[in-house]
């Protein structure tokens, strides 16, 4: 019998999906181990008959790969959605099981990282990088001095102090304004929060940038493999 892995650590390096959707799956029995429901702790190695979703794990070896998506809005940043909902997975080739690397919410566009990495996908996500991600926001009226002050020095939200943000004012017009915002942590909802907090709904988010990899002209939907030179990049960080 070879080596045992927690559940969710052995599908996540195989590339089937995030940790934490592993066990959501698991616990919403999604997942079968040789015939019977897997519970989220349960070890597991290539000896084990494993099912996710009614589809048999391959236990082989898989290529790496690495896609940058423009996320649409009103579609999941997940690798699988029990209630049937289009994923952000369904827009990326099939030749690999992959998974996105963090989330953008329902109705958030913009970069989305997808891979079958698991290594580099908690490197990415691990707070202690603090990487960068800029937003692009649309918002009602105009940013005060004090609104921006507030957003460059950290606010109280209901989960405690954010970091100082990096805020730019793009565009003034008709009653509205577009901001670019920088932020280098990822709590659920972060940027929407924080302008809630400052009486300015959003209309429209995208994140745009990364670090130092930006959408550039990839068109909303459309999904590319990263060059070897932005991978080497991602890893560097």
């Amino acid at each position: 019998m070879g080596e045992k892995t927690r559940l969710n650590k052995y599908l996540a390096a195989l590339g089937i999906a995030s940790r934490r959707e592993i066990d959501r799956l698991a616990e919403a029995g999604g997942i079968t181990v040789n015939g019977l429901k897997a519970t989220p702790g349960i070890l597991v190695g290539s000896d084990d008959a494993i099912l996710v979703k009614d589809v048999a794990v391959d236990h082989g070896p898989h290529r790496k790969v690495y896609y940058m998506l423009n996320k649409p809005p009103f579609v999941i940043s997940s690798a699988a959605d029990l209630r049937g909902r289009t994923i952000v997975t369904d827009l990326a080739p099939k030749e690999e099981r992959i998974f996105p690397v963090g989330r953008l919410d329902y109705e958030t566009t913009g970069l989305l990282l997808l891979t079958n990495d698991g290594a580099l996908s908690q490197k990415l996500l691990h707070p202690k990088n603090e990487i960068y991600k800029e937003y692009i926001a649309r918002i009602p009226g105009r940013l005060t001095r004090d609104d921006i002050f507030l957003l460059e020095q950290g606010m109280v939200l209901d989960d405690g102090m954010t970091l100082p943000a990096r805020v730019r004012v793009l565009l003034e017009d008709e009653g509205t304004s577009l901001v670019s915002v920088s932020i280098r942590e990822g709590r659920k909802r972060q940027v929407r929060r924080m302008f809630r907090q400052l009486k300015k709904p959003l209309m429209s988010l995208k994140r745009e940038r990364i670090g130092e990899l930006s959408l550039g002209d990839l068109p909303e939907g459309a999904c590319r493999p990263l060059t070897q030179e932005e991978v080497n990049y991602l890893y560097s960080l």
